[in-house]
């Protein structure tokens, strides 16, 4: 988690210079990245893909959200988006990493040892 924050921070300041640092120390912040990894719904259907990376998102999604979507793969297919877009995959390798796991380039059980980042 303290990466993952380390990384947003940096992400935040890249694309808004003029944002102010503590805006991530806030519930849109710290307080959600608390929530994704400790519980909801995008915790539960990572937990699922962790144990069976072979299963779709969609198919996880519909047995375990009865309608409900998921924020978290797509929200990181955009975050890569503007990492990429600005060559900065050395910058983000932990962001970088989780896109390989939901992409399935890599297994979920790799994004601490893929892409140069060590936990």
């Amino acid at each position: 988690m303290r990466r993952g924050l380390l990384e947003m921070s940096l992400l935040i300041r890249i694309i808004f210079p003029s944002s102010m640092p503590e805006t991530a120390h806030e519930s849109c912040g710290i307080a959600d990245l608390l929530t994704t990894c400790y519980s909801g719904r995008d915790w539960r259907c990572a937990k699922a893909f962790a144990k069976d990376p072979s299963r779709s998102w969609e198919d996880i999604e519909a047995e375990l959200l009865k309608g409900q979507k998921l924020q978290g793969p797509s929200c990181c297919m955009d975050v890569q988006t503007l990492i990429d877009s600005r060559n900065l995959r050395e910058d983000f390798p932990l962001l970088t990493a989780i896109h390989g796991a939901v992409t399935k380039r890599i297994s979920p059980q790799d994004v601490f040892t893929t892409n140069g980042f060590q936990a």
